[in-house]
């Protein structure tokens, strides 16, 4: 075998891809703990505001991490104290979206609601 046909038998090997998860993380692998800090600075946030009934808006580009943050987030939270509920728009692209919301709503919080007798 020749030194050429060996170089391209290991450049073959480097053009093997793999197949990576769309899975959020759940914990800030940054050196500035970016997703950390803004988990963080929500918390704060809804824990000085409580009675006020507030709605949180988290914007971003696909994979700047905001489901990173949720998954944070959702660790800082007291269940006891807030009732956390994730609901993916991607995964019901094309469902009606209103009556979606609403019937993952009911069937989530269900479980926070004492049973009737």
């Amino acid at each position: 075998m020749t030194d050429t046909n060996q170089k391209e038998k290991s450049t073959d090997k480097s053009k093997v891809f793999r197949l990576l998860r769309e899975e959020a993380a759940s914990q800030d692998k940054f050196s500035n703990r970016t997703h950390n800090r803004v988990a963080e600075a929500i918390f704060h946030f809804m824990e000085g505001n409580e009675e006020a009934g507030v709605t949180i808006g988290l914007e971003g580009e696909w994979g700047s991490g905001k489901s990173t943050v949720l998954k944070i987030l959702k660790n800082k939270l007291d269940s006891n104290k807030y009732c956390y509920f994730h609901f993916d728009a991607w995964a019901h692209e094309g469902d009606p979206l209103r009556r979606r919301i609403r019937y993952y709503n009911f069937c989530h919080l269900e479980q926070y609601v004492p049973k009737w007798n």
